[in-house]
């Protein structure tokens, strides 16, 4: 059964006739009537094209589609198996708190402390502070100004009055997070959090 594109395609080689070889070099038309036929099947051509591209596109468009489909089920049932053996683990911690490494047959859970996170909860407080009180905290360069907290500055110059003492792996020095320096002094503008632990999961 023979479609509309088909019975144009039909229409238009009775009136433009059948098309020249266009792998050989162009020649000029001899005649109006010739370069008017050169002229529909130029006219012909574009359509074929612009037909062409929309049906490329229309099936790129599926393909990434389907594509983004597959992927986002791959990420799931990762993202399920995964946390599935996480909470297993953690359920064995709290019988065995020290079984940090669990080893399978086809791959391993370990845990990994997730140490403390410096969080500058408010800069201005702390900036203000360090420009009087402990100016080695502060970037080198102040450009463009106003002066600004080196993070790796700070972690090192606090690191004795922010985390506790001993081996072992990095926890904050006071429950409540602050800084507190040799004089009693408490670091304005600055709290040591712990990090949650982490439990990954690989296979082998």
């Amino acid at each position: 059964m023979s479609t509309a594109l088909d019975d144009l395609d039909i229409l238009e080689e009775t009136m433009f006739g059948v098309a020249p070889d266009t792998s050989e070099p162009p020649e000029a038309a001899t005649s109006i009537a010739e370069a008017n036929r050169w002229a529909g099947h130029l006219k012909k051509v574009l359509r074929r094209r612009a037909e062409f591209q929309e049906m490329a596109q229309a099936q790129r468009d599926a393909l990434d589609q389907a594509i983004a489909e597959r992927m986002a089920k791959f990420d799931r049932d990762i993202e399920w198996y995964e946390e599935a053996l996480r909470e297993f683990h953690r359920t064995i911690l709290e019988a065995e708190p020290d079984r940090t490494t669990i080893a399978l047959p086809n791959g391993e859970l370990k845990k990994t402390h997730g140490g403390v996170e410096w969080d500058i909860v408010d800069e201005d407080a702390l900036t203000e502070w360090a420009e009087e009180e402990f100016p080695s905290i502060l970037a080198e360069e102040k450009d463009p100004p106003p002066a600004k907290v080196n993070k790796n500055f700070l972690k090192d110059q606090f690191k004795p009055f922010g985390l506790a003492g001993g081996s072992g792996p990095q926890r904050p020095r006071y429950e409540d997070g602050r800084v507190i320096l040799d004089d009693g002094s408490v670091v304005p503008g600055l709290v040591v959090k712990p990090k949650p632990d982490k439990i990954t999961v690989v296979t082998t």
